[in-house]
């Protein structure tokens, strides 16, 4: 954190039907975000 300044970061999270966290990623950067292709893959393998 930069010395007298909050940093909002953007934080991703998968909910399962019943609301359950299945996946939360925290990134400052794009970097290791999920694209919406990957989240499909992710959410019909735990299917």
């Amino acid at each position: 954190m930069r010395q007298g300044m909050t940093i909002l970061n953007p934080c991703e999270f998968i909910l399962n039907p019943e609301g359950t966290v299945m996946a939360s990623l925290y990134a400052t950067t794009q970097l290791g975000r999920m694209n919406p292709a990957e989240i499909a893959r992710f959410v019909k393998a735990r299917m």
